[in-house]
C-alpha cells in the first residue's frame, strides 16, 4: 500500500496548513483534532506531541488574520510503520468568525520542543480528523 505522509522533525517544529470550507451546518463553535501518523524505525522514546489551532475566514473577510489558540496531545508510537491515532485534542476555539460555511484554516504541527515529545527519529503524520458541533 501506498500511504501519503508529512514527516516532521524531532527537534525543530515544522508546520502543514489545510484550508476546509465549512459545512452550512457548522454551528461556529469549537472544533477537537485526532492524528493519524505513523513513525519508522527507533528503538526507544516514542512519545509524539501534536498540536492544531484554526482561524475561520467569510466572504470579504481579511485573509490576514491571526490562528486561535492551539491544543496538543500527547501519543505513544512504538511499532514502526504502525497507524497510531492519537486522543482528541482539548476543544480548539477557532480565531476570527466561525459560522457554517466559512474558510477553516488549519495549522498542525509536531511540539518537537515539548518535553512530553521524546520520538528520536520523525513522525510521519498521515491525516486529521477534525470534529464540529451542528446546528
Amino acid at each position: 500500500n501506498v500511504v501519503d505522509y508529512l514527516p516532521f522533525d524531532p527537534s525543530t517544529v515544522e508546520y502543514a496548513y489545510a484550508n476546509v470550507a465549512m459545512p452550512d451546518d457548522y454551528d461556529g463553535g469549537k472544533i477537537t483534532a485526532k492524528f493519524y501518523w505513523t513513525h519508522p524505525t527507533t528503538t526507544t522514546n516514542f512519545g509524539v506531541r501534536w498540536a492544531l489551532q484554526a482561524v475561520a475566514v467569510g466572504n470579504d473577510d481579511s485573509l490576514d488574520v491571526a490562528q486561535g489558540t492551539a491544543q496538543g496531545v500527547v501519543d505513544t508510537g512504538g511499532t514502526t510503520h504502525d497507524l497510531y491515532i492519537s486522543n482528541a485534542t482539548a476543544a480548539i476555539t477557532p480565531g476570527g468568525t466561525p459560522a457554517g460555511g466559512n474558510l477553516l484554516q488549519l495549522r498542525c504541527y509536531r511540539q518537537a520542543v515539548n518535553a512530553a515529545d521524546t520520538l528520536a527519529v520523525d513522525a510521519y503524520l498521515i491525516g486529521v480528523m477534525i470534529t464540529y458541533g451542528v446546528k
